[in-house]
């Protein structure tokens, strides 16, 4: 389980985090969700130290808010981030590679790179920089499957992306899901985000302002409330 205790998060003197506060289970998914510019992808930020922070975050028990950010990525702690990052002059395998904390890179330790994304492995060779957005989103969440994590934090896995890959970045989100890890998910997608999450955040000027179930946050009072939403959400 991934625990989350009075989090607070700065860039420099400017506080965007205000005791945030969350837990979710191994197989289970948590939204972030709110307008631009509130907060969350500081809020994911700040679980992966990359920003200064203060707070009590655990995963399985475990003390990660004391710990620097090698240490966290060796956690268990996976993270996608908004934009994917990859090594543009470097091919898919060699970008994969880079991410492997072990000692031997080997046929299994790919598989669980790319074993949700089958495209993946006829374009191994390819530089990153020359896929389409969604083949590297393919290699993003590749990467943080890589070395067997319990949670993983996604930042906007569909942003940019066309219909059919987000769809596919959904279908692989619940597989992820049905292999017992927890996941962190911020999302504008709000079809995708409110389908595929079990418990969500509604977050305001960095504080979480409202928790509920995912099917409790269809509700278009709190659409309209929280994110200046109206309309049905498809099922």
């Amino acid at each position: 389980m991934l625990t989350v205790g009075g989090l607070n998060a700065w860039y420099g003197k400017s506080q965007v985090v205000n005791n945030v506060a969350f837990e979710v289970g191994r197989g289970k998914t948590l939204g972030l969700l709110g307008r631009n510019g509130v907060g969350k992808t500081t809020t994911i930020r700040a679980l992966m130290g990359l920003v200064d922070r203060a707070g009590r975050i655990t995963l399985n028990g475990r003390q990660l808010d004391n710990l620097p950010v090698y240490k966290i990525a060796r956690s268990g702690l996976a993270y996608v981030p908004q934009g994917r990052h990859l090594f543009p002059h470097l091919t898919v395998e060699e970008n994969l590679r880079l991410a492997w904390h072990g000692a031997k890179f080997d046929n299994d330790v790919l598989e669980r790179g790319i074993g949700h994304f089958p495209p993946l492995s006829e374009l191994l060779n390819r530089l990153a920089g020359n896929l389409s957005g969604g083949e590297q989103q393919m290699v993003a969440i590749g990467r943080a499957l890589l070395n067997q994590p319990t949670a993983i934090l996604m930042d906007e896995p569909t942003e940019g992306l066309s219909p059919l890959f987000q769809e596919k970045v959904g279908a692989v989100i619940e597989n992820i899901k049905a292999s017992n890890i927890a996941i962190v998910l911020v999302e504008q997608n709000l079809n995708l985000a409110l389908n595929t999450c079990d418990e969500v955040c509604f977050i305001e000027r960095g504080s979480v302002v409202h928790k509920c179930s995912a099917a409790d946050a269809k509700s278009p009072a709190l659409l309209e409330t929280f994110l200046g939403v109206g309309g049905s959400l498809r099922k």
